[in-house]
């Protein structure tokens, strides 16, 4: 393993003794206009032209460094950027290179502003560290837009890098997401931060992660990365003008670099995982957290406060196991906590002397190295042990709603040894899916009066499957249309019964040409659809976009009795996170997941009053909300209304399309 030190000296270790195989010194900058600095740059280790093992790192010295691995023989060396000043703190390697075809790319940025200098990416000779070429962020006379992080490449030859702050005019590609050519660092589209969403110094000191999301049901390629603000912004990577696709806050907004939002989003195949520095979670605050997110809106999937600030990137390892390290100055206790990344908990917590780390952790095989700022460089061995356990049977398999093309199915959790990964669902015997550890399933597969037979079993992650449960008969009754439906593309609000405050629109719209938008200051604005006949039960489906939000909560759907009477409320607390209120027993239920701004979604409320076991179902962008979904009574009153938007005066914007309501 290879590895830099703030004294300026590189080091070979051997990864199972930890003895020094071969070190290096490549320089340190002294103490001028910024504090004295070592070897920051992380190294890339990648075959040379001529099939060597090599070692390319930046030096503390300015240089970019070609190091033989075996031994440490350095085949070339060349500036990055300029020669750095012996007056001032000028130019430094902060980044870290990487090596892609043929060509080794790497940051140029200053030491810490004092003086800015011409930012940027520089691509050398792999063979011989000659420049090939250069991308520089700013014109003359403007300085700054430094590149400070790592870049990343894609597989269509495009480089994406983010950019610093400066000073001067024009201000180029300051504060910037920037895509680049592979091939010749020509500029081919950026995104430059409002100015109204920073916070002074507010550069993107995370570096850009590459990820694919489905949107609007086609892949595409994604990219991701948080600024000091602490907002996570994610971009359409062939799109990047076109600004963020989505957007979700990670933590508190910090100019300063060691309390900011610096880690870089881990791409898993599936989710985004994302750390951060100080935040609030269910109303408590943390010093740090660590976050799934959904790739295609950003969404919360769970979320977990941390004793202590992470402010470098974590890592995941293929068993699903996440290392973030902490760098705190707070008092807090730091080391390296060990999560699941299927829920977030806690399996771990190693620390060195308390002493603080911002290197990445890293898993190399069974291993999981650990470097840190006064505790040394440290590496475990990663054990497993054979889990023969099976999970405990599911009980309790009930359906929440039965309709002629769907049932819904729910059921209580197994519990297993280690930990359950998912159940298997079976009608009449035959599997017919798969899911994650939730206790609900939709199967909309069956036809109108069809009796179906279903069982459950869950499995963990070695593979154990437990055995059946209760078995659950049904018989689906005869086809029906939907009592509702509108997608507003009569241009006016007219299907429905009242609408107070409500405006048909074509700017924002999830399908069609028309939308109803909610935009009220300090008023009322929703729509009333009496169905004209009641039912026991109701599935409730509807796209919306929420742009903002007053500092109340946010009603956005409501079922009530045909005479008005409120039965159960979806709305958004103040920090905007999808809740349920019970009104006819004055309960109300926040869950942990956020409804992310500026980007559809996709809402879904299945309440059952009678005909079924009585209770609620919420999914978002069709993934259940496990704290809505649950059991309880509604009255005996069926339902006869649907509402949206909030009777209350509210200041926001929000906008509904496609609704529609099946009995």
């Amino acid at each position: 393993m290879f590895l830099g030190a703030n004294t300026g000296e590189f080091y070979a270790l051997d990864l199972n003794t930890g003895a020094v195989l071969w070190h290096k010194n490549l320089g340190w900058r002294p103490q001028l206009t910024c504090n004295a600095r070592g070897i920051a740059s992380t190294a890339a280790v990648a075959l040379d032209d001529q099939g060597r093992a090599t070692v390319y790192v930046g030096g503390g010295d300015g240089y970019l460094y070609a190091l033989d691995a075996a031994t440490g023989v350095q085949r070339w060396r060349t500036i990055v950027g300029a020669l750095p000043s012996t007056t001032k703190s000028d130019y430094y390697n902060w980044a870290s290179p990487i090596v892609l075809g043929g060509q080794v790319y790497d940051g140029v940025s200053s030491m810490c502003d004092r003086p800015f200098v011409p930012g940027g990416l520089e691509a050398f000779d792999q063979a011989t560290g000659a420049l090939q070429h250069s991308y520089i962020a700013v014109s003359a006379p403007a300085l700054g837009g430094g590149v400070w992080t790592s870049p990343a490449a894609d597989d269509g030859g495009h480089i994406f890098v983010t950019t610093g702050s400066g000073s001067g005019s024009p201000p180029g590609d300051m504060y910037s997401v920037v895509r680049l050519s592979a091939a010749t660092l020509d500029r081919q589209d950026a995104w430059t931060l409002p100015t109204a969403e920073r916070v002074g110094d507010s550069d993107w000191g995370s570096s850009p992660t590459i990820f694919t999301a489905t949107i609007a049901g086609t892949p595409t390629e994604m990219v991701a990365a948080c600024n000091k603000n602490g907002i996570l912004y994610a971009f359409d990577a062939m799109h990047l003008s076109a600004g963020p696709v989505w957007q979700t806050r990670i933590g508190e907004g910090n100019a300063d670099g060691s309390l900011a939002c610096l880690p870089a989003p881990i791409w898993d195949g599936s989710r985004l995982l994302m750390a951060g520095p100080r935040t609030t979670i269910d109303g408590v605050t943390y010093n740090g957290s660590m976050r799934a997110l959904n790739p295609a809106t950003g969404g919360i999937v769970w979320e977990r406060g941390l004793g202590g600030l992470i402010l470098g990137t974590p890592s995941v390892n293929g068993s699903g196991v996440i290392a973030a390290a902490t760098y705190d100055s707070s008092g807090a206790p730091n080391g390296t906590y060990l999560l699941d990344a299927r829920d977030g908990s806690q399996l771990n917590f190693l620390s060195f002397a308390n002493s603080k780390q911002f290197a990445q952790p890293v898993f190399v095989g069974d291993r999981l190295i650990m470097a840190t700022q006064f505790g040394g460089v440290n590496v475990y061995e990663v054990s497993t042990s054979e889990d023969t356990s099976r999970p405990s049977t599911p009980t309790g398999l009930t359906a929440t709603s039965i309709t002629a093309s769907r049932v819904s199915l729910r059921w209580n959790a197994s519990s297993d040894n280690v930990g359950v990964t998912g159940y298997r669902i079976f009608r009449n015997g035959t599997k017919i899916g798969q899911i994650a550890a939730q206790t609900t399933y939709d199967d909309s597969t069956v036809s109108p009066q069809t009796a179906y037979d279903y069982t459950v079993k869950a499995l963990d992650a070695a593979g154990n499957v437990s055995r059946a449960s209760n078995r659950l008969s049904v018989t689906t009754p005869a086809a029906g249309g939907a009592l509702f439906s509108d997608g507003f593309e009569s241009g006016a609000m007219s299907a429905w019964t009242t609408s107070v405050g409500m405006v048909v629109e074509g700017a924002t719209v999830h399908a069609g040409q028309w939308a109803a938008q909610a935009h009220p200051a300090s008023a009322a604005a929703y729509a009333v659809k009496n169905l004209g006949q009641t039912a026991g039960a109701l599935d409730v489906q509807l796209a919306l976009r929420v742009t903002s939000q007053d500092g109340n909560n946010l009603d956005l759907l409501k079922l009530r009795t045909a005479s008005g009477g409120t039965l159960a409320v979806v709305y958004l607390t103040p920090t905007g996170r999808l809740a349920l209120r019970n009104a006819t027993t004055a309960t109300a239920t926040a869950s942990t997941v956020s409804v992310s701004k500026n980007t559809w979604h996709q809402l879904r409320l299945v309440l059952t009053v009678s005909g079924g076991s009585p209770g609620s179902q919420v999914w978002l962008d069709d993934a259940p909300v496990a704290a809505l979904t649950r059991s309880a009574s509604y009255g005996t009153t069926p339902i006869g209304q649907i509402l949206i938007g909030d009777t209350n005066a509210r200041t926001h914007d929000v906008v509904f399309d496609d609704v529609s309501a099946l009995p």
